[in-house]
């Protein structure tokens, strides 16, 4: 994805990650359980964590990709939108999740 990329977002399977002090912020493209070649689609959570919490919550090292250590926060990005609920997204509608958010991203 350009957009994550250019702001500095490094990727990790199906997921991007950006630390910035300490604080490591992931968007994770999760995709639909039903997808077939025809049709596909997907979800996005938004997740935040800090290796402190994962190395004490789980009594582990943290793991070099992000994505897969304890989250603090995680929601869904449907729920931040309206009408707030939790919703798949198809390939159509990707791109208007990316102008919604592509002046979000940069601001966080």
């Amino acid at each position: 994805m350009p957009l994550l990329r250019s702001l500095g977002y490094h990727k990790s399977g199906r997921s991007f990650w950006l630390e910035v002090n300490g604080i490591y912020r992931i968007v994770n493209f999760q995709a639909g359980s039903q997808n077939t070649p025809e049709e596909a689609s997907f979800t996005i959570k938004l997740q935040v964590t800090f290796p402190c919490f994962h190395e004490v919550y789980v009594a582990s090292p943290f793991p070099k990709n992000p994505a897969n250590a304890a989250m603090v926060v995680q929601t869904r990005m449907g729920y931040l939108l309206p009408p707030r609920t939790d919703r798949l997204v198809g390939r159509n509608q990707a791109t208007q999740y990316q102008r919604l958010w592509a002046g979000r991203l940069s601001d966080c």
